[in-house]
């Protein structure tokens, strides 16, 4: 399904027009020990609530006013409708070993897991 935001045409994976939610499994990647992950850069709940809006197709509010999609952009793709369709989550923090000297470099690599609301001809295809 295909939405306007502010003049923008955005794509969801996830979200009503598939039928679909979604499970994610994250693991998150950093250059400081596993367990720093909460007392160094920021709590976990906050690093994964930017990352789940980083998912989800902006609102107008949102989108920078001189941003415009490129021609091979349209519909520009995200993963989530809205965040709310996520139902589950999990977060792995671990070592990143191989980084370029940049203290707040992260790799972050979601598993998706979509699940339907009903099964549709439109969604038979993206869930399993």
């Amino acid at each position: 399904m295909l939405y306007d935001v502010g003049g923008r045409t955005f794509a969801s994976v996830a979200g009503p027009g598939t039928e679909t939610l979604a499970e994610l499994a994250i693991l998150f990647l950093r250059p400081a020990l596993p367990g720093a992950l909460v007392r160094h850069g920021g709590d976990i709940d906050n690093r994964i609530k930017t990352l789940l809006d980083c998912l989800r197709i902006p609102s107008v509010d949102e989108l920078p006013p001189d941003w415009q999609t490129g021609r091979d952009e349209a519909p520009f793709h995200c993963l989530l409708q809205d965040d709310k369709l996520v139902t589950s989550f999990s977060v792995t923090s671990d070592r990143l070993l191989d980084y370029k000297d940049a203290e707040h470099e992260v790799l972050i690599v979601v598993h998706v897991k979509l699940t339907a609301v009903r099964v549709t001809m439109g969604n038979v295809g993206l869930i399993g």
